[in-house]
C-alpha cells in the first residue's frame, strides 16, 4: 500500500505547532524559575537561615565565649573582617548613626569578624566607600588567636562605635557560613524569635538602613 505524502501546507503546519509548543514550554519554564527566586528570596530558610539561626556562640575580642540567643527584639548581625575597607566606612561613617538608631528600636547589633587574617582597613573618603584601603594580612606564626583578639581591640580604639555593638570572632567562619553571606559586609536582620528576615551584603547607609529595618519588621516600632 502505497504511503501518503503530506502535502507542503501541513508540514508548514505542524512545523508551526511544534514552534507554539516550544515557545509554551520556555515560557513556562522560566516562569518556573522565576516563582523559584521569588520563593529564595521571601523564604527565610533558604537563606541559610530561618529557625535555626540562633542561638550561636562565639568569643569576643577578649576570648570569651558569648551566647547569642532570640529574646524576642530584634538583632542586627554585621558579618565584617577587619581588614575589610567597606566594613572601615561602615564602622567610621554609618555606625555611629545605626546603633544609637537600633537601640531606640530596641533591637541590638552583633559584629562577626569571620576572617582569618589580620589588618584594619582603612574607610577613605566619605559617600565614596570605594575609596578605602584593604590591610589584609596574614596571621602570624606562634600565638595567632592572640594576635587575632589583639587586632579586634585595636580595631574597636580606631573605630569608636564598634564599642556600641557585640564584636565576636569567628576565624573559620563557622557561623557566619550559616548566613550563605558572599562579600564583606553583609548585614542580616533576624526577629526576636531568632528567624532571618532579610539580608544585604555592601555598605548600607543610615537613610536607607532604617528604611529597610522599619519596613522589614513591618513599619514604626
Amino acid at each position: 500500500m502505497a504511503k501518503t505524502r503530506r502535502r507542503p501546507e501541513s508540514l508548514a503546519s505542524e512545523r508551526r505547532r511544534r514552534r507554539r509548543v516550544g515557545l509554551t514550554l520556555a515560557v513556562l519554564g522560566l516562569a518556573l524559575v522565576g516563582l523559584v527566586v521569588v520563593l529564595a528570596v521571601r523564604d527565610p530558610s533558604l537563606r541559610g537561615g530561618g529557625a535555626s539561626a540562633l542561638p550561636f556562640t562565639l568569643p569576643d575580642q577578649d576570648g570569651r565565649p558569648v551566647t547569642i540567643a532570640a529574646d524576642g527584639h530584634p538583632l542586627v548581625v554585621e558579618i565584617m573582617a577587619t581588614w575589610c575597607p567597606y566594613c572601615a566606612y561602615f564602622a567610621a561613617y554609618d555606625l555611629p548613626e545605626i546603633a544609637p538608631f537600633v537601640a531606640s528600636q530596641g533591637g541590638r547589633i552583633v559584629a562577626i569578624n569571620a576572617t582569618d587574617r589580620l589588618g584594619i582597613g582603612t574607610p577613605g573618603e566619605k559617600g565614596q566607600p570605594g575609596s578605602g584601603q584593604d590591610g589584609s594580612m596574614a596571621l602570624p606564626t606562634g600565638d595567632a588567636q592572640a594576635a587575632y583578639q589583639a587586632e579586634m581591640r585595636r580595631y574597636v580604639e580606631a573605630y569608636p562605635a564598634m564599642a556600641q555593638v557585640t564584636f565576636l570572632s569567628d576565624p573559620d567562619r563557622r557561623v557566619a557560613d550559616r548566613f550563605h553571606f558572599t562579600g564583606y559586609p553583609t548585614v542580616v536582620l533576624i526577629d526576636g524569635a531568632g528567624r532571618v528576615v532579610a539580608a544585604r551584603g555592601g555598605v548600607v547607609e543610615p537613610d536607607d538602613f532604617r528604611s529597610w529595618f522599619l519596613s522589614s519588621f513591618g513599619g514604626s516600632r
